[in-house]
């Protein structure tokens, strides 16, 4: 096989298709994506090393991640989050290849200044923690990677967002801070959005209303209900 240019790991993401997308555009070269999608799984070690072998990327940007929101404990998406982050830099080194890694800023715990490269990550949240314990693993592995701390990447602007892109919308802002949303709020939010053309801003206003009504670590579909829901942001304006 010729040697691929840049290799997507995590390409099954909203972030991992338009970073294919837009590395298509501009002329790239050959540019293959792997994820639980193609059959890759990023916490076999043996099987990593031998598709990076294969491919022999130029580069490499890693996009792959677990929330850990789906009801479960915080420790089930550390093998990807944190282990298979490992194995990806130390293949991508084995091959000499370049990596970006992409972690998150909630490996810190907030504060009213800026942070810079320079401080060490405070998380308080679980999915925090992993992704700080991710980047040790990527640095170790692969000490020349890039490490890029982004934040939540939710839709593009080359059309309305996916049923899938909501969902993350709705789940992913509240699993950063260690809160889950009830699944039939989720149910009712995509419902509703599908039903109301342009209604993101909208949703986004009554969502964070919710989030203020919330009693403990969850997001609830009666919340939810309790604020008006979309259809009475979109009569109010957000």
């Amino acid at each position: 096989m010729s040697r691929v240019s840049l290799l997507i790991v995590g390409f099954g993401g909203y972030a991992g298709t338009a970073i294919s997308r837009r590395s298509s555009s501009i002329g790239l070269g050959a540019v293959v994506g792997l994820s639980r999608r193609t059959g890759f799984d990023i916490t076999d070690r043996s099987a990593a090393f031998a598709a990076f072998e294969s491919m022999r990327p130029a580069a490499v940007i890693n996009v792959a991640a677990v929330l850990g929101n789906s009801g479960g404990p915080a420790a089930a998406s550390w093998p990807v989050n944190v282990t298979g982050a490992g194995i990806v830099a130390a293949a991508a080194a084995s091959v000499g290849a370049r990596l970006v890694h992409v972690s998150s800023d909630v490996v810190h715990g907030g504060r009213p200044e800026p942070y810079t490269e320079a401080d060490d990550p405070t998380p308080v949240f679980p999915y925090g923690a992993a992704k700080a314990a991710a980047e040790a693993a990527v640095s170790a592995a692969h000490p020349a990677a890039v490490v890029v701390r982004t934040s939540l990447i939710v839709s593009g602007s080359d059309g309305p967002p996916s049923r899938h892109e909501l969902r993350e919308m709705v789940v992913q802002p509240a699993a950063r801070t260690g809160v889950t949303v009830e699944p039939d709020l989720v149910a009712c939010v995509l419902t509703e959005a599908a039903q109301q053309p342009g209604a993101l801003p909208w949703a986004a206003h009554v969502l964070r209303e919710t989030w203020q009504a919330r009693r403990g670590a969850s997001l609830r579909l009666a919340d939810y209900e309790a604020v008006g829901g979309l259809r009475r942001a979109v009569a109010t304006g957000p």
